[in-house]
């Protein structure tokens, strides 16, 4: 935004961008780092023993640490600043609610994320290498498609036949929002 633009916008409502964008940050971040701990965790149950002995915990505390430590309390803040700016709303356009149903879907990885790390802490994990390398892709999609809808606002054209955007549902609401939406 503009800084004349910026300057306009209440207080609260730039706190909680600020908050959100800074936690998506650090929230994706540290999400696609432990997925790759991960990978490197379940990749050393082909080394030697006496490798073995030594990366397990290594990593287990890496992993453990970045999950309690950022991650989840990175999550939290970027949660949080979202709900501040759906408070802040009148209405939710159609982007805004696929945006929402990713961000549920984003929320579920973060929680399998979590069941992985718990997994190979207790030895019990049984997901490859190579199947951890392709669940990291998973989220850089979901990081991918969120931030072009936050950008660009995209929203869905009518199908072939549908007469209008109205049968798409094009907001819940009113369709009138600020500007700087």
């Amino acid at each position: 935004l503009p800084a004349a633009t910026l300057a306009q916008l209440p207080a609260s409502e730039v706190a909680h961008k600020t908050a959100h964008i800074v936690g998506v940050v650090c929230w994706m971040g540290a999400l696609l780092y432990l997925v790759r701990l991960c990978v490197y965790h379940a990749e050393t149950t082909d080394r030697p023993a006496s490798e073995r002995a030594v990366l397990h915990p290594q990593l287990e505390l890496m992993q453990s640490r970045l999950w309690r430590l950022i991650t989840v309390p990175a999550m939290g803040v970027s949660v949080a600043g979202g709900v501040g700016m759906l408070a802040l709303l009148n209405t939710y356009p159609m982007w805004l609610l696929i945006k929402l149903t990713l961000v549920a879907g984003l929320l579920g990885y973060h929680v399998q994320c979590g069941r992985i790390v718990r997994q190979q802490a207790e030895g019990g994990c049984t997901w490859s290498g190579a199947k951890l390398r392709v669940w990291n892709e998973v989220g850089t999609l979901f990081l991918v498609a969120i931030v072009t809808l936050a950008v660009r606002k995209l929203v869905p054209r009518p199908a072939p036949g549908c007469s209008s955007a109205s049968q798409l549902g094009s907001s819940v609401a009113s369709p009138k929002l600020p500007r700087r939406w």
